[in-house]
Order: structure tokens, then C-alpha cells, then sequence
């Protein structure tokens, strides 16, 4: 069962009054405009407004205030829920106290047979500035700390608002067990969220052609409609295995989450970061038919660094590679 509870979604004045004590012991003047970020004088003693500021870039305030003081604030819990029943497949969810994502769609992004859904999950989450909203754990997952732009946090991570939810994870679930205990606690996760669909990418196995159009599967009839007026192609046969597999089956009979999956295509003459600028500018359309006007993502800077991302995303990869022979008891 939900082991739920209710947490005040605002920090009392003593929590506020505790933690700029702390930053000020540190050097750090925090004010109450949360887009002001933190300063640190030159001498590193505080209360100097002629220091050098060395907090966040605006352009990272909505991520991390506090970059590059080395000092972070701690999230609270709101929600937690675990699923599976031994340490083998068992999962953990928690979300925080702020996560305000009811009726978002859902983007899913696990690694396949294409980088293309690491590089959607992710360039979504930068380019909308999605918030971290929550983490999902698990004893059967390599032990490890995700630090990005100064805050620690859980390998596989739910960022959100409610226009859209990102699931990001930059390792293969090791596990069919995992896997299916994984697409619950996922499709759980939308079901309490009222989310209208869940979008998971894959890729389609590499060919020597080059082809630029999606394949896709949905149970969201407007979605449909759309990629057919992009000339995208219809799912007729196919066997999908994976994250997205699950997801997509286990899916179809939710009476009450729709689901749709994008295969992109793989080839030498057709990289897996181009797939990502196409499924992004889907998605992107997607979201402006519902309603979220607000939604303009740009495609130039993925465009411009598509080759940049595909080598670095190879390289975590292949390092995750290295770490699961070097702990083949964990991943069997």
C-alpha cells in the first residue's frame, strides 16, 4: 500500500530562517527571490553586495539556485509508494511535496536499440525546464549518484510540470522482472496524475537506407491523426520488446491512460540524435493540440549538436557496459 503523507508544500519560516543561517555560515546571502539565486563575496564571509557572484547562470536558475556554491538544499518527500515483491524486482517511487503534474503527458526515456529516447527525455527536459519532481529506485540497480548542475540525485528521475513528464535513465533495466514491476509502478504513476498518454521511443533495427519517418502505434486517435498528415507510417507488424514493450501492452488495457509508441529509425546515414529532432518536434505539436500554447521547443540547438550528444551518450553507455561485466552478480 501508498505509504502517503501530507507535508506542507511551503517550508516554515524556521526551515527558511535554518537554511540561510546555514548558507550564510558558508559564505552565502540567500534572498526571498528565488531568482536572484545565492552570492558569494570575495572573501567568502558573506554580507558584501560588491562580491563576485558565483551562483547559477540565469539560464540555470530554474534547475539549481545555489550552482556552484557546493551547497544544496535537501528535497522533502511527498509521496512514496513501492512495488514488487522481492529484492530482485522491487521498486521504489517517491515524489516531492511540489510535484504539480496532474493531466501531463507522459515521455519516457529508457535506452534501447537507439539513443533516440535518452536524447528526446533529455533535450525536452532542458529546453521546457521541467523540475526535478521525483525519483524511482531499486536494490536490483547499479549503486550510483546522478549529480547534474550541482544537486545529487537518483540514477532513474521524473522531472514535470503539467504541460509535461519526463522519466529520464541512462542504463538498460537489467531485468525482464524489473522490467514489468517498472511499467506498473509507471503506469500507476500516470493513473494517480490523471495523465492522458504515455509516450515511449524506440528504435527500429539499423538499415542501410536512409529513412527520416517515424513508425508509430497509439491509442490517441488526434496523435494518430497527426503523424499520418506528417507522412509517418503506421504500425501494422512488429514485435517490441523492453521498457517499451511493457509499457505498450500493459498499457492497452488501462481503462484510463492512453499510450502511443514512436519507433525512430537507425542507420550510419541517419543518426539516432536526427531521430531525437524529429520524435522532439512530434511531441512538441503534440502538446500544442492540447492546449499548451506556452510549448515552443527549439529544434536548432539538437539540430546543431546532434553529433556532439550521439558520441557523448555512446561513451555513458559503453562505461555502463564496463561497470555491468564488472558486476555480473547484479546484472545476470
Amino acid at each position: 500500500m501508498a505509504d502517503k503523507k501530507e507535508i506542507a508544500a511551503e517550508p516554515s519560516k524556521e526551515q527558511m530562517d535554518d537554511f540561510k543561517k546555514k548558507a550564510k555560515e558558508l559564505g552565502f546571502t540567500v534572498t526571498d527571490n528565488t531568482k536572484a539565486g545565492a552570492k558569494k563575496t570575495e572573501s567568502g564571509k558573506g554580507g558584501d553586495d560588491k562580491g563576485k557572484e558565483k551562483g547559477a547562470a540565469d539560464e540555470d536558475e530554474w534547475f539549481n539556485p545555489l550552482r556552484g556554491s557546493g551547497f544544496f538544499q535537501k528535497r522533502t518527500l511527498g509521496f512514496t509508494k513501492t512495488y514488487g515483491d522481492s529484492l530482485a524486482n522491487k521498486v521504489c517511487v517517491r515524489e516531492f511535496v511540489d510535484a504539480d503534474v496532474e493531466g501531463a503527458v507522459i515521455v519516457t526515456g529508457f535506452p534501447s536499440t537507439s539513443l533516440a529516447s535518452i536524447l528526446t527525455a533529455g533535450y525536452l527536459r532542458e529546453q521546457l525546464k521541467l523540475p526535478l519532481i521525483g525519483v524511482i529506485s531499486s536494490y536490483a540497480f547499479q549503486p550510483r549518484c546522478i549529480i547534474e548542475r550541482g544537486l545529487p540525485s537518483h540514477s532513474v528521475r521524473i522531472f514535470g510540470d503539467k504541460r509535461l513528464v519526463v522519466v529520464l535513465c541512462e542504463f538498460k533495466i537489467p531485468s525482464p522482472e524489473l522490467i514489468h514491476t517498472l511499467t506498473e509502478a509507471l503506469l500507476d504513476f500516470a493513473e494517480r496524475h490523471k495523465s492522458p498518454t504515455v509516450i515511449t521511443v524506440e528504435g527500429l533495427p539499423p538499415s542501410e537506407e536512409k529513412e527520416t519517418k517515424l513508425h508509430f502505434i497509439s491509442t490517441d486517435k488526434s496523435l494518430s491523426e497527426n503523424l499520418i498528415a506528417g507522412e509517418h507510417k503506421a504500425l501494422e507488424e512488429a514485435v517490441v520488446g523492453g521498457v517499451t514493450g511493457a509499457l505498450l501492452a500493459e498499457g492497452s488495457l488501462s481503462p484510463t491512460v492512453g499510450v502511443a509508441t514512436l519507433l525512430c529509425p537507425s542507420s550510419s546515414a541517419f543518426p539516432d540524435a536526427d531521430s531525437a529532432v524529429t520524435v522532439v518536434k512530434v511531441v512538441n505539436d503534440y502538446l500544442i493540440s492540447l492546449g499548451h500554447d506556452d510549448v515552443n521547443v527549439d529544434l536548432a540547438p539538437l539540430q546543431a549538436k546532434a553529433g556532439e550528444l550521439q558520441n557523448t551518450l555512446q561513451s555513458l553507455i559503453s562505461q555502463e557496459k564496463e561497470t555491468s561485466r564488472a558486476n555480473s552478480s547484479i546484472y545476470t
